[in-house]
């Protein structure tokens, strides 16, 4: 990934003094909102063996086949919310995200799939639930709803990460991969700015509920993701 420092520019231009009867959500508001999840996440078979170093190779193999997978849908839902948004700065944004965070992660997997890259077909239930689910809000046209429907994924990576990296398995190949997302500082940056973002968002109070529920529904899928691996 490139050092983002343009991000830091573009956050700049987010923020502007709040509209009357309109409410920001804050980050604190919308981790508060998922904890039972982010508890089962963490509480998961993958996650805890993945942590110890005992998680089976081919378990770890099966996970990566299905993240490979999903990430030419999330690289079209960030286009897609980037355009939505209406501002070139966004857009701008994103096309980054796309371009270079998948780009790394692409080449991660290249390294652990030796070649054997899956087909669609193999795509598990879950994943193909996520994949929608990020599809239908991503073309509905409303920015708020695309945006929450794909924080799920920055940050749930991101805190998985920084949880497992406070111990890192004596497994190297394991211990690669938790730091890809945890102690990579342009990764941090990227979930920092769209974090920004969605404070910056303007809400009705309907908007407000909504964008907390698809952002719980996000991290239920995320949830689901991991567990069926």
């Amino acid at each position: 990934m490139d050092s983002l420092s343009s991000d830091h520019r573009t956050t700049v231009i987010f923020y502007r003094g709040l509209s009357a009867g309109m409410i920001r959500v804050s980050r604190d508001v919308l981790w508060n909102s998922i904890r039972d999840i982010w508890n089962r996440i963490t509480e998961n078979r993958f996650i805890v063996e993945l942590a110890s170093g005992k998680l089976p190779w081919s378990r770890f193999i099966n996970y990566i086949r299905q993240d490979f997978l999903y990430l030419s849908d999330f690289r079209r839902a960030l286009l897609l919310t980037g355009l939505t948004s209406g501002s070139d700065e966004i857009l701008d944004l994103f096309l980054r995200h796309a371009a270079n965070s998948i780009e790394v992660e692409k080449a991660l997997h290249a390294g652990y799939l030796a070649g054997q890259v899956p087909t669609k077909s193999e795509k598990s239930p879950a994943n193909k639930a996520y994949c929608q689910f990020l599809a239908y809000h991503t073309s509905s046209g409303s920015f708020h709803r695309a945006l929450a429907s794909i924080l799920a994924c920055y940050w749930i990576y991101l805190e998985v990460g920084k949880s497992l990296s406070r111990n890192l398995p004596d497994n190297a190949e394991y211990a690669k991969w938790i730091s890809t997302y945890s102690l990579e500082g342009s990764y941090i940056e990227s979930v920092n700015v769209v974090l920004n973002l969605c404070e910056s968002l303007e809400l009705s109070n309907n908007d407000y509920e909504e964008f907390i529920s698809i952002f719980r529904e996000g991290c239920n899928h995320e949830y689901d993701f991991w567990n069926s691996a």
